[in-house]
């Protein structure tokens, strides 16, 4: 009997190392949480406090094969990137903009995905558009809490880290600074910046 407890315990053991090992060598385990395909990413938070960091490298990343490459930032057909992916849901504003940051030379591309179908709608793809060479994009053209499916790549395809950023704000509205605090804003001091900076309003109006 006692020989036999032994013998079942072995085997649990044998049976939990076996699950581990698969855990660890899945290629759905992605530094920095992000996945290494579209199905099954974790959907991310809007706004600068929910920033997060991602490690895209040539390891656990492989090019997805669906949607496949977006075809800019050096993501095509005939030279396919390793991804990882996110999901960031349409603020209730109805903007969603997506300006990771960092110093590395990364891209990124949005999508939307028809379950009936299996296809993925692209919204926008860019390279460089953001500070230093970093991408950014702006989705206006989606309802409220629409999934949009992230995907990420190193433009050269190797190993960058970064952080990956979204704001329910539009970059393209025009702020003026409200140095008194009266609600007008000084016409001589237009900037366009997401998210607005304190002290800054749409209004342009201010006599003093």
């Amino acid at each position: 009997m006692i020989n036999l407890d032994i013998r079942k315990m072995k085997i649990r053991l044998i049976k939990i190392s076996f699950v581990l090992l698969a855990f660890l060598a899945s290629p759905e385990i992605i530094l920095g949480q992000a996945t290494d395909e579209p199905f099954g990413a974790p959907t991310l938070n809007v706004g600068t406090s929910n920033c997060e960091s991602v490690t895209i490298s040539t390891g656990p990343y492989t090019p997805s094969a669906n949607p496949g490459p977006a075809g800019c930032g050096g993501n095509t057909a005939g030279a396919p990137k390793p991804d990882g992916w996110f999901i960031i849901n349409v603020p209730p504003t109805g903007i969603l903009f997506l300006s990771p940051t960092g110093t590395v030379d990364a891209a990124m591309a949005a999508y939307t995905y028809d379950a009936a179908t299996n296809t993925f709608a692209l919204l926008g793809c860019d390279d460089d558009t953001g500070p230093l060479l970093m991408p950014q994009l702006n989705i206006t053209t989606q309802a409220a809490g629409t999934p949009i499916y992230i995907q990420l790549w190193a433009y050269a395809g190797g190993t960058i880290t970064f952080d990956m950023c979204s704001q329910d704000c539009n970059p393209t509205q025009t702020l003026y600074q409200d140095l008194d605090g009266d609600g007008f804003g000084n016409p001589n001091t237009a900037q366009n910046v997401c998210p607005p900076p304190a002290g800054y309003v749409a209004n342009n109006t201010d006599c003093n």
